[in-house]
């Protein structure tokens, strides 16, 4: 569901406008010596990303809450 916080100032991740924003959970991915991932830390705060962020970025959506609101 798309965000409609009140974040006017776009997305949380790149700044830009944020046309069809949602509500994620940003994921730090850990590397080994070799470049693979080895493990992964996802944060509990939320923020609002647009389509390109959710699409370039590691991340978990965030589901609407059971009374609709995002």
């Amino acid at each position: 569901m798309p965000s409609t916080g009140g974040n006017s100032g776009g997305c949380d991740n790149c700044g830009g406008p944020g046309d069809d924003r949602h509500e994620v959970r940003r994921i730090y991915l850990t590397l080994d010596a070799d470049g693979r991932v080895a493990g992964s830390e996802t944060m509990e705060a939320t923020e609002s990303w647009c389509l390109t962020c959710r699409t370039l970025y590691p991340h978990e959506a965030c589901p609407p809450e059971p009374d609709g609101s995002p």
